[in-house]
């Protein structure tokens, strides 16, 4: 007897509000675009909104759309609830997509991008140069070599007057050492390189002002994983001297990433989770686009993390374990989220007494991909000698804490006396090297809480995957949460819970609380209320805080004492009508139709 097929698709019946309601919403958020965001939108009103700038103008839009997906997803809670989880659904659902199109479009500031650039100068000047001249520069002499260059450029007197961060060390300091001994910089250059590098250098200068040129200097170097620089230095010595132009096309490579990453999530779990992740995306104030938006080469690692949970899901688990390996290997911190497989995996061998062969599939996926990539970074940059380099950086970097920092560790080494407002010391040539201490104090002190909070994550997740069963897939997804748990991560990477998103395909309860942190973060920063912080080490705690909580909401939702207190999510109904719903349909769906009609 054959098995019965999946349920197809759900159709509902279509009004015509389902389909202007939608189009009303698109339309406003488009005029929202052309004449609210732009620059300095209200110049000549009245308070508060002359007081808004074009950053600004933008959150509130994205701050708009939040609200409208948690109004939209609560709305299908409410029905839900009451029985009556179809009623409106088409209405619900293309309203839902409209939003999250917008979400992705609000990433962009609406095309405004930086308000008059597109290229980010400060990122792609450390992942540009870093990567090109990366065999003579290494980890530690970026910032060393472009004061020797600038003075060779007939920037002498500039030069004097910087401070710069000693990447041996994070630690800010003059640059008279450094230019007493230029040979120190220059021996590891051919004269064809170094000069290269003088035109490089003078390029980037050009595009900045001095003030702005001294604070690029003070960030913290090139970071970038041997296997990362690997694209990186081919791509960025495939030309000549670094041109805007050249990095405008380096730079276009970001965006088509992250379209073809919200493009790989339609694929496998269908528009609604499109929909969030784009909100997510787009309209989460921590990973805005202000940060990393026109860089280089700095969201190739969310399209292969997104893409091993998505192939998961469509059964291609040697090739997810193949980008889930790469997006390891790109950025390190993605593989916290190994722990929700690996629960999936215990939890199938509970149950079935031996192990999941996709399980397997996937392990022996990512062993072959790392040791090909692995493999291929050390012909190209000296052997393991490059990843012991690598490492040393990557751990004076944990020892450096940021006032943009994320995660459970931020919120950990958080005290109310060593706070920025009351321990940083102005004059000093770092004035905040007293927060910083006392932050690593706090965190030594506060690390078993965090082990110990791990674990209770794993066991959270176990319970859910317990409930819901042990799909690869889901592990993968409910892994993206151990992030927080595990990473204190510059905040620019929360688009990881993009990964998270994907959960909406099961539980409403996903969208409604991704949705919410969306529109608490920028509530967070905007600090309305007279005891909330502006300084940003103090709201950083508290988005992490928030994020942390939607972290274990979406496991919650996923345990049986939760779920069985509300039906499943209904399945997606034909949002967009006509062909074009064909392709919306997930692939399992369709292919039950056909075999429907053959039975026929």
């Amino acid at each position: 007897m054959a098995s019965t097929p999946p349920t197809p698709t759900t159709k509902v019946p279509d009004t015509d509000l389902d389909w202007q309601i939608p189009l009303g919403v698109l339309a406003l958020c488009l005029l929202a675009a052309r004449y609210f965001v732009g620059e300095q939108p209200f110049q000549g009103w009245s308070r508060p909104f002359s007081a808004l700038d074009n950053d600004t103008s933008a959150q509130w839009v994205q701050f708009a759309i939040s609200l409208g997906a948690v109004f939209v997803i609560g709305w299908g809670l409410k029905l839900q609830w009451a029985g009556r989880p179809k009623e409106r659904q088409l209405l619900r659902d293309r309203t839902l997509l409209v939003l999250g199109l917008c979400g992705f479009l609000a990433y962009f500031n609406f095309g405004r991008l930086h308000f008059g650039n597109f290229v980010h100068v400060w990122d792609t000047y450390h992942y540009v140069m870093g990567a090109k001249y990366f065999p003579e520069l290494g980890y530690e002499k970026l910032y060393d070599c472009a004061a020797v260059a600038n003075v060779e450029n007939g920037r002498r007197d500039e030069v004097v007057r910087q401070t710069i961060t000693d990447l041996r060390t994070n630690v800010i300091i003059k640059t008279d050492e450094i230019l007493a001994h230029p040979e120190r910089c220059k021996e590891s250059f051919s004269p064809a390189r170094w000069d290269l590098f003088k035109k490089d250098i003078a390029a980037f200068r050009s595009f900045v002002g001095e003030p702005r040129w001294r604070d690029i200097h003070l960030d913290h170097g090139y970071n970038a994983t041997p296997v990362w620089t690997l694209a990186g230095y081919a791509l960025t010595n495939s030309g000549g001297p670094v041109t805007m132009a050249q990095l405008t096309r380096l730079n276009v490579i970001d965006p088509i990433y992250l379209a073809l990453t919200l493009v790989m999530i339609w694929w496998a779990f269908g528009p609604r989770a499109f929909a969030i992740a784009a909100i997510v995306l787009g309209c989460h104030f921590p990973n805005r686009y202000y940060w990393t938006g026109g860089a280089f080469l700095r969201h190739d690692w969310i399209f292969y993390f997104v893409a091993s949970i998505a192939l998961l899901k469509k059964n291609r688990p040697a090739l997810a374990g193949a980008a889930f390996a790469y997006t390891v290997l790109l950025r390190l911190f993605p593989g916290l989220a190994a722990a929700g497989v690996a629960v999936a995996a215990f939890e199938y061998f509970r149950v079935n007494k031996k192990m999941d062969p996709r399980f397997l599939r996937y392990v022996a996926g990512g062993v072959v991909a790392t040791a090909l990539l692995v493999g291929a970074s050390f012909a190209f940059f000296g052997g393991p000698t490059t990843w012991q380099r690598f490492a040393q950086n990557t751990v004076k970097h944990s020892r450096t804490p940021l006032t943009n920092h994320m995660g459970l560790r931020t919120i950990l080494s958080w005290r109310p006396d060593s706070i920025g407002q009351k321990t940083v010391r102005p004059g000093l040539i770092d004035s905040w090297y007293l927060w910083k201490s006392t932050r690593l104090d706090n965190w030594d002190q506060a690390k078993p809480l965090m082990w110990l909070s791990f674990l209770a994550g794993m066991v959270l997740v176990w319970f859910a995957l317990r409930h819901t069963g042990a799909d690869p897939w889901m592990g993968a997804a409910m892994g993206a949460g151990f992030i927080v748990i595990g990473a204190e991560l510059t905040n620019y990477y929360y688009c990881f819970l993009m990964g998270l998103a994907v959960l909406h395909e099961k539980r409403r309860e996903v969208g409604l609380l991704l949705c919410s942190l969306c529109a608490v973060s920028h509530y967070l920063n905007w600090g309305p209320l007279s005891w909330m912080s502006h300084w940003l080490d103090e709201q950083y705690v508290t988005m992490s805080l928030a994020a942390l909580l939607a972290v274990i909401g979406v496991w919650w939702v996923f345990t049986r004492s939760a779920s069985d207190a509300v039906a499943p999510e209904e399945p997606e109904p034909l949002i967009l009508g006509g062909r074009a719903a064909a392709l919306a349909m997930p692939a399992a769906q369709a292919t039950a139709k056909k075999k429907k009609k053959k039975n026929r």
